[in-house]
């Protein structure tokens, strides 16, 4: 899975999504976490804390479909920390990409470990 959209329109749904997602609930895992989807242009993210469920719909410059579930807190905080401007994203196995600008001229790349869901 490959996109890239501006950093304030996902650093906004990411952080509604951590809101929603829990954390309490250790013996579930997969409710702390965010699921994205892109399928050609269109990124779709979802969470449950299993009362409450989210889901966005956001417009991206897709360049590979796929899906990935990873901490919905984690990418809320990497994608805040960054300058306005485009953010990069992309999954690879058990790794998340996410490249974007710092402050001006100074490139971030970070890798997470992720885990996948199964179908």
């Amino acid at each position: 899975m490959k996109f890239r959209v501006e950093r304030e329109v996902l650093a906004e749904a990411l952080g509604a999504a951590a809101r929603v997602a829990s954390t309490r609930n250790n013996a579930m895992p997969a409710l702390s976490g965010v699921k994205l989807e892109v399928t050609g242009d269109q990124l779709t993210l979802s969470c449950t804390d299993n009362d409450l469920s989210v889901q966005f719909v956001l417009p991206v410059g897709g360049q590979a479909d796929g899906v990935v579930v990873a901490s919905a807190k984690l990418l809320s905080d990497i994608v805040r920390a960054g300058a306005d401007g485009k953010v990069t994203f992309e999954s690879a196995g058990e790794e998340v990409h996410i490249h974007q600008v710092v402050h001006k001229q100074q490139l971030q790349h970070l890798l997470l470990a992720i885990s996948r869901t199964s179908h």
